[in-house]
């Protein structure tokens, strides 16, 4: 297995992978890829040389502790403990947000994918890595 994920980590006992190949044809294509993975795949990512100049990361964060706790409870799908290990986790997660190129709020999920889509829209992508498009101008 090793080499054929981009990144790969277990998470809350449950395995998580990104095929690798699956990434690098759409990238080979020129295509913009949005991976949701957590802090440790982000870091493999950002760590592979075959991707790391073609990265842009995003670091989703919740307005408060008490929003993130309300929507993981509503989500109904872990008792109490499971949300409480879960919190614990995006607070160790929350300390790496300074390591991303953007930190989006997810208030509102409308706004929120609007930024999203605008900080992709802003990137240019090719095989060989990423620009803004003020980047663009300058060149």
């Amino acid at each position: 297995a090793r080499g054929r994920f981009l990144e790969h980590a277990v998470v809350h006992g449950s395995l998580y992978g990104t095929p690798r190949n699956d990434v690098e044809e759409l990238l080979e294509e020129g295509k913009n890829v949005l991976l949701a993975i957590d802090v440790k795949g982000a870091e493999q990512v950002r760590s592979d040389p075959a991707t790391a100049s073609r990265l842009t990361s995003i670091f989703l964060v919740p307005p408060d502790e008490a929003t993130l706790e309300r929507r993981l409870a509503g989500r109904g799908t872990e008792d109490s403990a499971e949300v409480g290990l879960r919190l614990q986790t995006a607070r160790q997660e929350m300390r790496e947000r300074d390591k991303y190129d953007h930190v989006v709020v997810n208030q509102d999920l409308a706004q929120t994918v609007a930024e999203v889509h605008q900080i992709v829209e802003d990137k240019s992508c090719s095989p060989t890595g990423c620009r803004t498009k003020a980047q663009h101008k300058d060149s």
